[in-house]
């Protein structure tokens, strides 16, 4: 969390490094939320991290979505 805070500056300025890293992190993102809703379908049970694994979704489509349209411009 700290190394992401520190990198905020050159994300708001829209430094190409920035926008390189994102989309790895935003796959990792995205799978884990898949990753945790899936577990608890197949466990039949609320998993671990189910309940802030929408949100993980949610947030990871979002950066794809922004970076798409940082890269674009």
């Amino acid at each position: 969390m700290i190394v992401l805070l520190l990198l905020a500056p050159l994300a708001y300025r829209g430094a190409l490094f920035t926008r390189i890293v994102a989309y790895p992190f935003a796959a990792i993102m995205l799978l884990n939320g898949i990753g945790h809703l899936a577990g608890s379908v197949y466990l039949g049970r609320w998993a671990p991290g189910a309940t802030t694994a929408p949100l993980l979704l949610i947030a990871s489509i979002w950066l794809l979505i922004n970076v798409k349209e940082k890269t674009e411009n």
